[in-house]
């Protein structure tokens, strides 16, 4: 009975394993310890398109790919020593072709290799298409960045195809634009594995329909987009054809580039793999052309704007360096705050100050623009409008006394009143008329009170301009006599003549005295 009742559980284990076997979603193959298959379900036989006879003749090495053999055969040996190996790989199909499966491979309790093989295809199409869009994706975002900074056209154009390449994965891309006289589409800038490819063919014709039958040239003038995504078998790219396959280039878009409805030019691109450009990538794509359009757009605009910008630079920077070299020293203040905006370095050399203290200060607080009066002179500009000039004696906030001769008006700067505030520093020449005033005070004494006769006499004129109070008395004239006088009416006629030639060799430095007239 015992015996009876083991018979009946192997053969209902027998029958489950077999039911297992046969309707399992996964291929299965059994191999013995040389790696001869003994046994495979139907799931296997389909995915590989082999009879059962025809798999239960071959090796497990047999389907391993010629480039993965021995690393197949390091993973087999694993398997017979326990080892629990899995992972993705490819296997040979009986046509040839090779098919992506994922394998979990172990031994069982009899020495047998056992396999599951998942067919990955569909998970690796789908892989392999985010892949391209992940990259397309990458295109986009990288080229809106560089929009966004760029404001040259040929920098545009080179980092678009620079970008197609480094993170689109491309093999190459090129920009063309129309030349209007020549009616041709001139290679501009290109990026990736170009080798000559655009030497070799030549000129492309952008409005004969004849001649510029090419991608480039029916994507300009159609103003859409040409694709050829087996470029080995497009009879469209037979012209290019063996010069694009050295190359590598197997698939292939021209898209138009147009700004405000014109055509300018063409932005092509080259995949290394066939069938790369489905609608999804073609859409991403276009939207990468849209932006180099409205980009371009934007830089024209700004060139239009710029050279009206340019002279307005120009006069501001011509006035900031004025103003900033300028011997005059200049500061500005907003009315409404008071803050100084504005102080050229002649200001800080003028009255003591850095920059930044200048700066910081607001003209309604400053104590010495109300002790001197600079207040009051402000307060009558702003109110005004009027020009205010005044020369200003006093000591400035910074402890030095300074004369300046003050010139104040009021402006409006970006809609808001200022002050304008110019001055000069006078404080030498103030030092030098007070020198000479006290200098004159002190000649006019000791001239006044000599005991000798002095007349002073206008070289040229010979007439007496100034005469002391012993002369006056000596010649009996008054000073306002004198002034009236020359050097030929106080002298003999006999004696002028030596007079003039001693008062002209004087004036010579022939002589410094002469005696004895």
């Amino acid at each position: 009975m015992a015996i009876n009742g083991r018979k009946t559980t192997i053969t209902k284990n027998e029958t489950n394993y077999r039911t297992f076997f046969e309707f399992a979603s996964d291929g299965i193959f059994i191999a013995d310890n040389d790696g001869n298959y003994t046994d495979v379900n139907e799931i296997g036989l389909k995915m590989l398109g082999y009879t059962r006879k025809e798999l239960l003749q071959l090796n497990l090495k047999d389907l391993i790919p010629k480039e993965k053999l021995e690393i197949g055969i390091k993973r087999f040996s694993e398997i017979r020593n326990g080892k629990i190996v899995s992972g993705e790989q490819h296997l040979i199909c009986k046509d040839g072709t090779l098919l992506p499966v994922e394998i979990s491979a172990s031994v069982l309790p009899n020495g047998s290799l056992i396999g599951m093989v998942r067919d990955i295809t569909g998970r690796k199409r789908s892989e392999a298409e985010i892949e391209r869009l992940n990259r397309v994706y990458e295109v986009i975002s990288q080229i809106n960045q560089m929009v966004v900074r760029t404001n040259k056209s040929e920098i545009l154009f080179s980092e678009a195809c620079r970008i197609a390449i480094d993170y689109g994965k491309f093999r190459m891309a090129w920009i063309g634009l129309i030349e209007e006289k020549k009616n041709t589409v001139k290679p501009i800038v290109w990026s990736g594995v170009e080798d000559g490819y655009l030497r070799e063919v030549k000129i492309i014709p952008a409005f004969n329909v004849a001649e510029g039958s090419g991608p480039t040239g029916t994507a300009i003038r159609e103003g859409k987009y040409i694709i050829s995504n087996d470029i080995a078998n497009d009879l469209f790219m037979l012209p290019f054809r063996d010069e694009a396959l050295k190359r590598g280039y197997h698939s292939s878009i021209s898209l138009p580039i147009i700004i405000q409805g014109k055509t300018i030019g063409a932005f092509n691109i080259y995949a290394s793999e066939s069938h790369f450009f489905n609608e999804k990538e073609i859409q991403s794509l276009l939207e990468v052309t849209n932006n180099i359009a409205f980009a371009l757009e934007k830089i024209e605009d700004e060139n239009y704007h710029k050279q009206a910008e340019l002279k307005k630079d120009y006069f501001l920077n011509f006035n900031k360096r004025l103003i900033e070299n300028s011997p005059i020293g200049i500061l500005m203040y907003n009315v409404s705050s008071g803050q100084c905006v504005l102080a050229n370095e002649s200001v800080g050399k003028t009255i003591g100050a850095t920059t930044e203290k200048l700066l910081a200060q607001n003209f309604w607080k400053i104590p010495s623009w109300k002790d001197s009066g600079l207040l009051k002179s402000a307060e009558l500009a702003i109110e005004t409008v009027e020009s205010q000039k005044f020369t200003a004696h006093f000591t400035t906030t910074f402890g030095k006394n300074v004369w300046l001769d003050c010139r104040m008006v009021s402006m409006f700067v970006e809609g808001e009143k200022h002050l304008l505030l110019m001055i000069t520093d006078i404080t030498e020449r103030k030092h030098a008329e007070g020198a000479l005033k006290e200098s004159e005070e002190k000649f006019r004494t000791i001239f006044d009170n000599a005991s000798d006769g002095i007349l002073l006499a206008d070289a040229e004129t010979k007439k007496f301009v100034m005469g002391n109070k012993m002369i006056c008395t000596m010649l009996g004239y008054n000073n306002n006599e004198i002034i009236n006088l020359s050097v030929a009416d106080i002298h003999p006629k006999e004696d002028l003549p030596a007079v003039i030639e001693a008062f002209e060799k004087q004036i010579k430095k022939e002589i410094q005295i002469a005696e004895n007239l």
